[in-house]
């Protein structure tokens, strides 16, 4: 008999430490292969029906709600732009952490495969590349596509290096397509990945549309990176701090990686939802988190951005740049005077068909 432990029950558990780490990983392994289980059993129905198949491949199940937001909107993307498909996903911890090779067992002739999207091309996150790699090389006469990503090779001899690695690993699939989500990351890709395909579109995440007119709106939520690509430095904090304490009587903190270990299956829904409702219920957000800026743009949120330590987030602002409630600061003294270019008392709406011509661009990379 199957069991789920999630992060409550986890937490008020009266086991040791040791106890409760064997048993979530445990419960994230039981989780991990039921997902599998579902995605097979919705494969076997597929093929049974004479129907096409699109596997997402390298889905998350770790901490960072905005992948998760990206895994959503990816399947609804599939199932309004790709209908008549069967889409399943396999999870990245099943491609890179299992001894087993599961997807040769999957994977048959005429299947699209897509890789899950974000920010993680690059040698930073290198389980994420060496996921990437393997169902690129596993499956040469698969039609693969990306969807959109940011791409940051550091300019070290390790960078350089994995560089020529990925490209050379790139180049011998026949029919490989790579998303760029901002321009930097696009012209990146265009120079490396010559004997590929590279399109350019905004993420995916922007396809969707989280509006709830009429919601109330308190206060002020801050939404600040504390890891490798955080720029915002103490002196920065403090001038945010300042900027709180004139401007609003309330102040929140939020990020967009959670403090749960792991997530149940059914649970990452929810758990999108409720940090969307948590942004939509905000006068204002600060945040330097891609999705952060994202959240507050579909949910028609006012935000100011703040830049990270790479193109992404400055790069991803110029696709909603129109949009009048999120403004991009790239000098902290200028809060105050970039607040006062916002309404807050507006009901602002965010449209995803804006960008429909690039939403057609993906559709197209995967159909024709």
């Amino acid at each position: 008999m199957w069991f789920i432990l999630d992060e409550y029950s986890m937490g008020t558990s009266n086991t040791t430490t040791s106890t409760r780490q064997k048993l979530s990983g445990f419960a994230q392994n039981s989780i991990l292969w039921m997902r599998l289980t579902r995605s097979k059993l919705r494969i076997i129905w597929g093929r049974l029906r004479g129907k096409r198949i699109v596997l997402v491949i390298g889905t998350p199940v770790h901490r960072n709600i905005g992948d998760l937001a990206i895994m959503r909107a990816e399947l609804s993307f599939i199932h309004s732009f790709v209908p008549g498909y069967v889409v399943a996903e396999i999870p990245f911890e099943l491609i890179v952490h299992s001894n087993r090779n599961i997807l040769p067992g999957i994977v048959r002739p005429g299947d699209i495969l897509m890789g899950h999207g974000g920010g993680n091309m690059g040698d930073m996150y290198p389980d994420e590349e060496i996921c990437r790699q393997k169902f690129i090389q596993g499956f040469p006469n698969n039609r693969i596509v990306i969807f959109p990503q940011t791409i940051h090779f550091s300019d070290t001899s390790r960078g350089r290096q994995e560089l020529a690695t990925t490209r050379a690993a790139y180049a011998r699939h026949k029919d490989l397509t790579l998303i760029a989500r901002e321009k930097h990351s696009l012209q990146i890709m265009q120079k490396s990945f010559k004997a590929n395909s590279v399109l350019f579109t905004p993420d995916i995440v922007l396809s969707l549309s989280r509006c709830k007119p009429g919601s109330t709106r308190n206060g002020l939520l801050i939404c600040l990176r504390d890891d490798q690509e955080a720029k915002v430095d103490q002196d920065d904090k403090k001038t945010i701090t300042s900027f709180a304490k004139r401007h609003f009587n309330t102040v929140r903190h939020t990020d967009t990686v959670s403090s749960a270990s792991f997530f149940p299956y059914r649970s990452r829904s929810r758990i999108v939802e409720q940090k969307l409702d948590e942004f939509r219920a905000a006068e204002l957000v600060i945040t330097d988190r891609l999705h952060g800026m994202v959240f507050a743009a579909i949910t028609g949120t006012p935000c100011i951005a703040l830049a990270n330590f790479n193109h992404k987030v400055v790069g991803t602002y110029e696709w909603i740049k129109h949009l009048p409630y999120i403004k991009f600061c790239d000098d902290i003294s200028s809060l105050d005077s970039l607040l006062n270019e916002i309404d807050l008392s507006k009901n602002y709406t965010y449209d995803p068909d804006y960008f429909s011509k690039y939403w057609h661009v993906i559709q197209r990379a995967v159909t024709e």
